[in-house]
């Protein structure tokens, strides 16, 4: 091969992994309202099930949807996404995980500015008085302060399937989802007992 087409391969390859690992288009908060429940997020599957915070950001990530299914070889997956605001106020918003209660951990990663400024992990084997923990939906508060950019990294740890729901929301929309899972399961409950039909028991999975 000429060294010239040697070159030109070199740079569209080198140019094909700045974009593989480059930061996900951010969300425009201006343009959503209290609710995010459909929207575009990042995945990467950890076949070693050993990479840190600091060593997925060399990873090429893709794309998915914020409710998705990814079978049962992704058993550690990291999944990420990015919120702007643009406003002149700080906006607190709470990242809802409603499938938690069926995966082996959880743990998510606030950053801004490339710099880690929260983080938490939740044992699922172990979350009954976790403060995160409400109705076996992990709820994390966090922040995006005015005109700057909110990255959320998730660690899902499963037993078999990896069935991940991601969903952000302002406080008030946050208590209607809540309370409004609750109702839906007290539904149920009532459907149960007037049908004689068995509910599966969640008591060992973080419902209270």
């Amino acid at each position: 091969m000429p060294p010239h087409r040697a070159v030109l391969c070199f740079f569209f390859l080198w140019i094909a992994g700045i974009s593989a690992q480059a930061s996900p288009v951010a969300l425009d908060l201006s343009q959503q309202g209290g609710q995010l429940t459909d929207f575009t997020v990042e995945y990467f599957i950890d076949d070693s099930q050993s990479l840190d915070y600091e060593a997925i950001h060399k990873q090429a990530f893709r794309e998915t949807t914020s409710t998705t299914t990814l079978g049962t070889r992704a058993t550690v997956t990291w999944y990420q996404v990015a919120l702007h605001n643009p406003g002149a106020e700080s906006r607190s918003l709470f990242l809802h995980l409603p499938k938690a209660y069926h995966v082996r951990s959880i743990d998510v990663f606030e950053e801004r500015a490339d710099n880690l400024v929260d983080q938490a992990s939740v044992d699922l084997n172990d979350a009954s008085d976790h403060p995160l923990m409400y109705r076996g939906t992990v709820v994390y508060p966090f922040t995006v302060p005015s005109g700057e950019t909110t990255s959320l990294y998730v660690r899902s740890h499963v037993y078999s399937h990896q069935w991940f729901s991601l969903k952000i929301y302002d406080d008030e929309q946050s208590r209607k989802a809540l309370v409004g899972g609750h109702l839906d399961i007290a539904l149920l409950v009532g459907m149960n007992v007037g049908t004689g039909v068995l509910l599966p028991d969640f008591s060992n999975s973080g419902w209270t």
